[in-house]
C-alpha cells in the first residue's frame, strides 16, 4: 500500500472496448473518466512538470467519501495508492497526477506513487472494500496528450444556476474594532446601517465596482460585505461553485460558515484590521479574472429561502490604492451518466476536471507491440513485421498490412503492396496461434537508400475496423512506421541526417511539405518540412526547418531532450558554414 510521505498542493477517435470490472458497491458511482499517459503539455503541475494524470468522477447524484478509496496501475497490488480523506460531490471530478511522488493533502494536488506507461498497462479505480470497480485493464498503446476515457450520449450533461450574480445588491462595513465576532455573517444579521450598492465593492477598478469602499484606505486594511440571495430549492444542488474576481485576499462565509479562503491569514490570526498573507498582493490583471473555488462540500449549508454569502475582505496595507471583491455562486445540476450507454476510448482533447467530450466510435480489434523501429534492412533483405492483436468486440475477421517505398514514382520495383498478416506458424511468424500476426515486406523491393514504411488494418466479426499508427491527426500525427534500406554506398564517421519529402518544390517554399526523417535508427514519419531564413531564403543553398509531431520529439544526440524541430543550414557565402560555430 503507499503511504503518503509528503503533504502539498495536489474525435476522429479510434476506440478499443476493453474489458470494464466492475461492482456493485454503496458508493459505485466513482469512474475513470479519462487519463493521460504521455503528458506532453495536456495538464502541468505545480512545479512546472506534466506528469501523466487521472480523472476521477462521481457520476452519481450523491456525495462521496475517498477516504480509504485506491488507485492502482498493478491489478494484483489492488491498494497502492490510497486516496486522503475528501469528499467527491455529485458530477465533480477530481485530478491525481500519476507522477511516482506520493501526495496526498486534500487541500492541494494529489500525486500517486506510480506512473502509467504509454505502451498500454492497467488502471484501477478500487473501493474502501479492495473491490475493483472501474477499470482499464490492459489498455491500449497512448499517445502524447490524446486522453483516454469514458464517453456516451449524456456524457458531461450538466445545467448551472446562478444563485448570486456579479452585480447583486450588497453592503460594506469598514470596522473600527473586533466587537461583532462573527455574528456579521450569519444570515439574520441586521446591516441596516452599512453602506449599500452592488456588487463588485472596492475602489479603483473602474468597470467592476458598484459600492465604493474607498473610505478605507489609510484606515482599515479590512472591509466586511454581505451579499444576500434567495434558494428555492437547496436540496436540488449538486455542485456549488464560487466564482470571485479579487484583490487582495479574502475569506468567504455561507450562511456563517466559512466555506473558502485565499491569500488571507488563518482563522486563528485573521482579525478585524488584518491584511492580506504576508502583505502580498495580486496584479491588476489578474484580479480581474474569475477564480473558481469548488465549495461542494459545503452545498449543506443552504438553506431554503434567504441566505447571505459574507466576505472577508483584505487589503496589502490600509495605503493600497485598490481593493475588489466581485462574487458570484453557481449551483451545478448534473445528470449522472448513463455507464450502459458509455464507451471508452480515446480522446482527443483531453479535458482534465470537466466533462468529457461525445465522441464518435470506431471499434475494432487493439493491435499493440507493432514492429517499429527495425534495424535497417540490407538491400535486398525481407523485412519482417508483427504486432499483437487483442480481440475486443468481436472475434477477429481479418488483418493486413499495408507498406509503401519512398515517395518515388519512377521506381522499376513494386512500390506500394498489401500482404495479409498470419498466426498459423507459417512463412516468417515464428509461433502458431500465440496472438503475434506476421507478415513480409519483399526484399524485392527493398533497395539501397530507400524509406520503406507499412501500417496495419484489422477489421472484426461486426465489420469494426482498427488501424496502426492511430494517425488522428493528419497534420500532427505519424501516418505510418517505417525505417531505410540500407546503403553501402554511403558511408562517415558522422550521423548521417535522411529525409525524404512528397514534393521537393514545395519543401522549399515557406508553406512547405509533408516527409520522413530517418537518423540515429529512428524513423518519424509525417513531418512539416519548409524553407526557413529571410533575405537568404532565395539563395541557391537552402536553410530548412524540420517540424515533429506533437508527441514524437527528435532526438539528436542520445542522453539529451529530445527536441519539437531542428534547422538544417547551408549558406551560399560560406559552404563550410564555420562562422557560427566558431562564434558559438
Amino acid at each position: 500500500m503507499g503511504d503518503c510521505v509528503t503533504i502539498r498542493r495536489l474525435l476522429f477517435v479510434l476506440f478499443f472496448f476493453i474489458g470494464l470490472a466492475a461492482a456493485p458497491v454503496g458508493a459505485g458511482d466513482l469512474i475513470v473518466s479519462e487519463f493521460v499517459a504521455l503528458n506532453d503539455g495536456s495538464l502541468r503541475d505545480e512545479i512546472g512538470d506534466y506528469p501523466d494524470w487521472i480523472e476521477i468522477q462521481n457520476t452519481g447524484g450523491a456525495a462521496v467519501n475517498l477516504a480509504g478509496w485506491s488507485l492502482t496501475d498493478d491489478l494484483d497490488d489492488l491498494s497502492k495508492w490510497r486516496f486522503p480523506d475528501m469528499s467527491l460531490a455529485p458530477g465533480a471530478f477530481v485530478v491525481v497526477f500519476a507522477s511516482g511522488r506520493d501526495q496526498c493533502d486534500p487541500a492541494g494536488e494529489l500525486h500517486t506513487n506510480f506512473s502509467l506507461s504509454a505502451g498500454g498497462e492497467s488502471v484501477a479505480l478500487v473501493n474502501p472494500d479492495g473491490v475493483v470497480v472501474h477499470s482499464y485493464p490492459d489498455y491500449p498503446p497512448q499517445f502524447a496528450d490524446i486522453a483516454y476515457g469514458m464517453s456516451g450520449s449524456d456524457a458531461g450533461t450538466q445545467t448551472e444556476t446562478v444563485l448570486l450574480a456579479e452585480g447583486a445588491p450588497a453592503t460594506a462595513l469598514i470596522p473600527t474594532n473586533g466587537s461583532l465576532g462573527l455574528d456579521w455573517t450569519l444570515s439574520n444579521f441586521d446591516d441596516a446601517g452599512w453602506l449599500s450598492g452592488t456588487t463588485g465593492v472596492g475602489y479603483d477598478y473602474d468597470g467592476y465596482v458598484g459600492l465604493d469602499v474607498s473610505a478605507m484606505r489609510n484606515v482599515n486594511q479590512s472591509v466586511y460585505v454581505r451579499v444576500p440571495f434567495h434558494v428555492d430549492d437547496a436540496t436540488a444542488v449538486g455542485r456549488l461553485i464560487l466564482r470571485v474576481r479579487y484583490e487582495d485576499g479574502f475569506v468567504a462565509y455561507l450562511n456563517g460558515l466559512e466555506v473558502a479562503r485565499d491569500n488571507a491569514p488563518p482563522a486563528e490570526e485573521l482579525t478585524w484590521n488584518s491584511g492580506s498573507l504576508y502583505g502580498s498582493t495580486r496584479d491588476d490583471s489578474i484580479a480581474v479574472t474569475w477564480a473558481e473555488f469548488d465549495i461542494s462540500a459545503h452545498a449543506d449549508a443552504l438553506i431554503q429561502g434567504d441566505n447571505v454569502l459574507a466576505i472577508h475582505a483584505v487589503n496589502a496595507g490600509a495605503s493600497s490604492s485598490d481593493l475588489l471583491i466581485l462574487p458570484e455562486l453557481v449551483a451545478v445540476h448534473f445528470e449522472p451518466l448513463d455507464l450502459s450507454d458509455a464507451v471508452e476510448g480515446y480522446l482527443l482533447t483531453p479535458t482534465p476536471g470537466a466533462p468529457n467530450q461525445t465522441a464518435l466510435a470506431q471499434i475494432g480489434p487493439a493491435l499493440r507491440d507493432v514492429t517499429e523501429n527495425p534495424p535497417p534492412p540490407e538491400p535486398g533483405e525481407d523485412l519482417i513485421i508483427t504486432t499483437r492483436v487483442v480481440e475486443t468486440l468481436a472475434p477477429l475477421l481479418g488483418i493486413s498490412m499495408e507498406w509503401r517505398i519512398g515517395f518515388d514514382v519512377q521506381s522499376r520495383v513494386d512500390l506500394t503492396g498489401v500482404e495479409p498478416m498470419v498466426d498459423d506458424g507459417s512463412g516468417a511468424d515464428a509461433v502458431a496461434g500465440d496472438g503475434i500476426y506476421t507478415a513480409v515486406i519483399p526484399g524485392a523491393s527493398l533497395t539501397a537508400g530507400k524509406m520503406v514504411r507499412w501500417s496495419i488494418d484489422a477489421v472484426d466479426a461486426l465489420g469494426e475496423f482498427s488501424r496502426a499508427p492511430l494517425f488522428p491527426l493528419p497534420s500532427d500525427s505519424p501516418e505510418y512506421y517505417g525505417t531505410v534500406v540500407k546503403d553501402p554506398d554511403l558511408k562517415s564517421d558522422l550521423p548521417i541526417v535522411q529525409w525524404f519529402v512528397e514534393s521537393v518544390g514545395a519543401s522549399e517554399t515557406r508553406g512547405g511539405a509533408r516527409g520522413s526523417v530517418f537518423f540515429l535508427d529512428q524513423f518519424y514519419d509525417n513531418v512539416n518540412i519548409h524553407i526557413r531564413g529571410g533575405s537568404t531564403a532565395g539563395a541557391p543553398k537552402k536553410h530548412f526547418k524540420i517540424r515533429f509531431n506533437h508527441g514524437y520529439k527528435f532526438q539528436y544526440r542520445e542522453g539529451t531532450p529530445r527536441v519539437n524541430e531542428i534547422n538544417l543550414n547551408s549558406t551560399y557565402s560560406d559552404k563550410a558554414y564555420l562562422r557560427q560555430n566558431l562564434a558559438f
